[in-house]
């Protein structure tokens, strides 16, 4: 009886699903005219590649932490490396004058800041959609990100 329970856990281990991709939206303000935006768009304006968009307007590409599960999962959706790993990158982009994208704290920041900057591109999970943003792409990760947020309880 135990060897049948122990077979049958051990069968429903294995044949369980790995966890589901997650997806992230990458967003620019609201009133943007920018409808759309392709991968390699975006790979290059993260890289620092293309600065300027169609309309003349200076592209700022924004970050989370380098710790923060959707900057790592964006990271990797995008670019097949961890934040750490593009380190050299930027080593050799800095002594030419480039600076990597700005970072802020929290995923409620990067919705603020992309609504009230001209120009400004970042990504959140679809949870922290609001209509200051509109959604130009939408990447899948292989971080689920379907309750990566949680609703406050209200006192």
């Amino acid at each position: 009886m135990v060897g049948r329970i122990l077979i049958a856990l051990i069968a429903c281990l294995l044949t369980t699903p790995p966890a589901a991709a997650g997806k992230l939206y990458v967003i620019v303000a609201g009133d943007s005219r920018v409808k759309r935006i392709s991968r390699q768009q975006l790979a290059h304006i993260y890289l620092k590649k293309i600065q300027i968009d169609d309309r003349g307007r200076r592209w700022i590409p924004l970050n989370l932490e380098a710790a923060s599960r959707f900057r790592r999962a964006f990271s990797r959706a995008l670019f097949k490396q961890f934040p750490e790993e593009m380190g050299t990158y930027w080593n050799i982009q800095y002594f030419q004058g480039v600076s990597p994208p700005y970072v802020v704290g929290s995923e409620e920041a990067m919705v603020s800041f992309v609504a009230d900057t001209p120009g400004a591109i970042g990504y959140i999970p679809p949870c922290q959609r609001d209509d200051r943003v509109k959604v130009v792409l939408t990447l899948t990760v292989d971080a689920p990100t379907r309750n990566a947020c949680q609703k406050k309880s209200s006192k």
